[in-house]
């Protein structure tokens, strides 16, 4: 809702002028008395914490930009993936290295990763299980599948992500061929 003020007691000579005029906010359901001078502080210290919320939303916007520009710009292939074999999210090195025009296009028409983009699917269960370990997998080579059916080898480092009760939710990783 929105505040108001109203002077009180302004025709009240030598009354309530001596402590100096009060004023009234009315809130959704409360009417407060402050003084002139804490009404001002009020308004400072509102207009200052708005001062505020903006630069950390300034801040995190700029933040934002700067890592999606780091992601966007990366020479390797970072993904993250279901552990059931679905792509959540790649960046467009990843997409480029497998042939694909966009990440979106990578996305939508990789639907099984292991029999899609692995030479070997076995290779992608080897990978499931040291993640299911709880193992950081670094430099785990297999060949892999571009969309035209020409084969490469890559290189991928990859970690599992679990929620708060220990279970698996995604991997996430870099990749280079």
């Amino acid at each position: 809702p929105v505040a108001r003020f109203a002077v009180e007691n302004a025709g009240d000579p030598g009354g309530d002028r001596q402590r100096g005029a009060h004023h009234v906010l009315h809130g959704a359901e409360h009417a407060v008395h402050i003084g002139l001078g804490h009404a001002v502080l009020v308004l400072v210290a509102v207009w200052f914490r708005d001062q505020l919320e903006k630069d950390r939303q300034k801040s995190l916007k700029e933040a934002e930009e700067k890592y999606r520009s780091i992601v966007e710009n990366a020479i390797e292939g970072i993904f993250q993936s279901t552990p059931n074999g679905r792509f959540i999210s790649v960046n467009p090195a990843m997409a480029r290295m497998h042939g694909y025009e966009s990440p979106a296009e990578m996305i939508a028409l990789v639907t099984d990763i292991p029999s899609q983009l692995y030479v070997e699917p076995a290779d992608r269960d080897k990978l499931r299980a040291r993640l299911a370990g709880g193992e950081r997998v670094t430099g785990f080579e297999s060949l892999r599948y571009r969309k035209d059916g020409s084969t490469f080898w890559a290189s991928a480092n990859v970690q599992g992500i679990r929620d708060a009760n220990g279970f698996p939710q995604y991997y996430e990783g870099t990749m280079e061929d």
